[in-house]
């Protein structure tokens, strides 16, 4: 088997996973050693394949990251400039997110917890659900408001 043939099966393989950005998978292929012409031909194949697509990937991380594995917008944002997305595509996928979704998405998932933490001491409680919705990228507004809705009721 030829080197572009290898290449090609492995941004294949890798792609089986989960849907990767041009940037993932130029990483991936240095990794690997493979020539810069061989990459660059790799990548501009499976592009016209429409395999390596950086807007279908923010329309499929935005979806998972807020209905699968639950992110607040900026950490989102903040995924996907690490991941070697635009600016501007970033901005394009997350404007449908309003602060109100990011406040409705903390208190879903602080619901969750608080019933796991319901046999702690509210104080210890507190600064889990804190830690919690922090580590999911929440601003502190955000979390002190949902907190403070949770231990009013």
């Amino acid at each position: 088997m030829d080197e572009l043939a290898k290449a090609k099966n492995y941004a294949l393989r890798i792609l089986k996973y989960r849907p990767r950005t041009k940037k993932e998978i130029l990483e991936r292929l240095k990794k690997k050693k493979y020539s810069p012409d061989l990459i660059e031909r790799v990548m501009q194949e499976m592009s016209e394949a429409g395999l390596v697509n950086d807007k279908e990937f923010v329309k499929f991380w935005v979806n998972w990251r807020r209905e699968v594995n639950p992110r607040s917008k900026n950490f989102i944002s903040w995924e996907l400039k690490e991941k070697g997305i635009p600016e501007e595509l970033i901005e394009e996928g997350l404007e449908g997110i309003s602060k109100e979704d990011d406040f409705g998405q903390a208190e879903q998932l602080a619901k969750k917890q608080f019933v796991r933490l319901k046999n702690i001491a509210p104080e210890k409680a507190k600064r889990r659900l804190y830690g919690y919705l922090q580590r999911r990228g929440f601003s502190q507004e955000i979390i002190f408001e949902v907190i403070s809705r949770l231990f009013s009721l």
